[in-house]
């Protein structure tokens, strides 16, 4: 009698293939005629949310857990800290910080810093600050707090370095308020925060990306809340010499777009806008590479669709696959791929719903789980679906 295979997502899917594949010998020329060729990749449901959100931050752990952080709902903003199991497809909340964050970090030792958008602290004038910070402990599920931040950010990016520190640096000094230069980094070993050199533009909504030799770059993103002009504007951070050190401009404004470290070093800039949000045609479909070797940018192939607040990660096989977002008119379910080697986007497989401002992380075995965000452009229309794309 022949052994019994226990039926796995990945034996299930090879099982789909060899039976699609037996099907598509016998039909496979009315098939090709009828459906013509069909994108890559495949969408299956996952495990709901405990609540509809957007706009949260996530962070894998080792073990293969996804938390999820926060974000918004309806109405307000989140607390709650939650873990994907990757073997059961749920989602449960494993505890709840004291301020709704806005940064996950793994740190080296395995816990998790929060930081950005912490408790309001007035300090007089008029004027508060967000200053607290928790550390999460996966191993015992508690919360610990550390810093505080000298300055506090909102909407700031968090970039661990290669020595463990992280570096908080620009968004905004409290929530609605003018954009900031400021950094700061965290050092694990002693709970603290200091100042680092502040960056050479004050900027909220842009990206920072760790490169392999340990910089940072810094790209994009929009200095005045006022204007809201999205800016061509790159800097890099050495941890070194502690600085920033501006390196010339994109071929284009991008603010609201990603950023993605490719395998071989390179980055690659795509989407957003390239205008103000009050003027038509804001959203660029334009891509570009930074090459830190020539540190310069260049033009790549544009997207086949334009789009803000989407995401993009890249693949096991190098390839970036960039979902969701927006164009402005509509919120987008539709994906596309990334070659690195041909510099091409190809479409790729459609999400089940429509999605923007949403998480989507890059699993250990090389699925990418795609969780909450706003589906259309109403108020409130958050969503707490998720999927998990399978390459």
């Amino acid at each position: 009698m022949a052994a019994m295979i226990p039926l796995s997502k990945r034996n299930y899917r090879y099982i789909r293939i060899v039976i699609a594949g037996s099907l598509l010998s016998i039909f496979g020329l009315l098939f090709a005629i009828s459906a013509g060729a069909q994108p890559p990749g495949t969408f299956i449901p996952g495990g709901p949310l405990p609540s509809a959100r957007r706009s949260s931050a996530s962070t894998l752990l080792p073990a293969n857990r996804l938390l999820v952080m926060g974000g918004v709902d309806s109405s307000r903003r989140l607390t709650s800290l939650v873990a994907y199991n990757t073997a059961s497809r749920t989602f449960n909340t494993v505890g709840n910080a004291d301020a709704p964050y806005d940064t996950l970090t793994l740190l080296d030792d395995g816990k998790v810093l929060l930081a950005g958008r912490g408790n309001v602290i007035s300090i007089g004038s008029n004027r508060s600050i967000q200053t607290t910070a928790q550390v999460y402990d996966p191993s015992t599920g508690g919360f610990t707090s550390t810093g505080p931040l000298l300055e506090g950010l909102s909407s700031a990016q968090a970039v661990r370095l290669a020595d463990g520190r992280v570096l908080l640096l620009g968004g905004r000094i409290s929530n609605g308020a003018a954009s900031t230069a400021t950094a700061e980094i965290y050092d694990p070993a002693s709970g603290t925060f200091s100042f680092t050199g502040s960056m050479t533009t004050p900027r909220y909504n842009y990206t920072a990306t760790l490169l392999q030799d340990g910089k940072v770059l810094v790209v994009g993103g929009i200095s005045s809340s006022v204007t809201e002009t999205p800016l061509a504007s790159a800097e890099l951070y050495d941890p070194a010499t502690a600085s920033f050190a501006p390196i010339g401009n994109m071929t284009t404004p991008h603010a609201n777009h990603t950023a993605t470290l490719l395998a071989d070093g390179r980055v690659l800039i795509a989407g957003g806008s390239s205008r103000p949000s009050a003027a038509q045609n804001s959203v660029t479909p334009v891509a570009e590479i930074y090459d830190p070797v020539t540190n310069t940018f260049s033009v790549t192939s544009a997207m086949l669709t334009p789009r803000e607040f989407h995401t993009a990660t890249r693949l096991d096989n190098g390839d970036v696959l960039i979902a969701g977002g927006d164009n402005t008119l509509n919120v987008l379910a539709s994906t596309e791929l990334y070659d690195p080697v041909s510099g091409t986007f190809s479409a790729a497989a459609v999400m089940s719903v429509p999605r923007e401002n949403f998480v989507a992380a890059l699993l250990s075995d090389g699925d990418v789980l795609m969780a909450g965000g706003l589906t259309d452009f109403t108020e409130g229309a958050n969503t707490a679906t998720t999927e998990v794309y399978i390459p």
